[in-house]
């Protein structure tokens, strides 16, 4: 027991206080100048190795806004250590300079073998959101100003929470399943919008004259647009089923006038 107490205290350097999910890193490289405290790869759910999160701090605040960001990458690959990259540098720098912390998350991809389509990533979003939000006071986190960042996929997830109403389950056992997924801004780079591939063609492109099924096939994508829905066949396209699974991604009939 004397040797595990000399370790905590020897461990505890850093002002801040380490949250319940481990001990701070080493800062990544273009970001190491930085006056600021960095966790690594903390894990929001047990379902995959790909849900974890980093995040960076201003070291010796507690209680600061949060810019929560997803990469892109068309929900089949990416990673969250883009945001870290030199060409951010600059970015997380003036954040941090103004008191805000800085998260990248990963989330699972969307996998035509196991029939999974983009809901799967985009409530692994929603469920980061809630992770942090009911360990905000560990991560030093106002869990009250939260925004969403994300670049092409990412910047379509961060959009499709920012529209959903809250997904929060009041009556859920699972503590962080009953947070709120409602954020207070939403940043879109490069965003698509709506995951209803269909409106497309027809609200958004119509001047090019061709749906989506007939499109998928010229280009050779029926594989892409199978996967996105975790269907097997182009005729399921317009069933019941996927038309309200359609209607569950499709961000431009979600958004109201309430939304951030």
């Amino acid at each position: 027991m004397v040797v595990v107490g000399l370790l905590l205290v020897l461990g505890c350097g850093d002002a801040d206080p380490p949250p319940v999910v481990g001990w701070p890193s080493a800062l990544p490289e273009p970001l190491s100048e930085l006056d600021a405290t960095f966790y690594e790869a903390i894990p929001y759910s047990s379902s995959s190795e790909r849900n974890v999160f980093d995040i960076v701090r201003p070291k010796g605040r507690t209680n600061v806004p949060l810019v929560l960001y997803f990469h892109g990458g068309g929900f089949g690959s990416g990673s969250r250590t883009s945001a870290w990259k030199q060409g951010w540098a600059a970015r997380i720098e003036s954040m941090i300079d103004a008191g805000v912390a800085v998260a990248s998350a990963d989330y699972r991809f969307i996998s035509r073998a196991q029939g999974v389509g983009v809901l799967r990533p985009l409530r692994d979003g929603a469920l980061c959101v809630q992770f942090i939000r009911r360990h905000a006071k560990e991560l030093g986190i106002d869990p009250d100003r939260i925004l969403l960042m994300g670049a092409s996929a990412g910047a379509g997830m961060s959009l499709w929470i920012g529209a959903n109403d809250d997904l929060a389950e009041p009556d859920s056992d699972d503590p962080v399943l009953r947070q709120s997924t409602r954020v207070q801004g939403v940043i879109l780079l490069e965003t698509q919008a709506t995951y209803d591939v269909a409106r497309w063609s027809t609200d958004l492109f119509p001047e090019l004259g061709i749906g989506v099924l007939e499109g998928a096939a010229l280009l050779g994508l029926e594989g892409r647009l199978l996967a996105f829905y975790g269907i097997s066949e182009l005729d399921q396209f317009e069933s019941p089923e996927i038309l309200e699974y359609r209607r569950r991604v499709d961000m431009l009939e979600l958004l109201t006038a309430d939304d951030p």
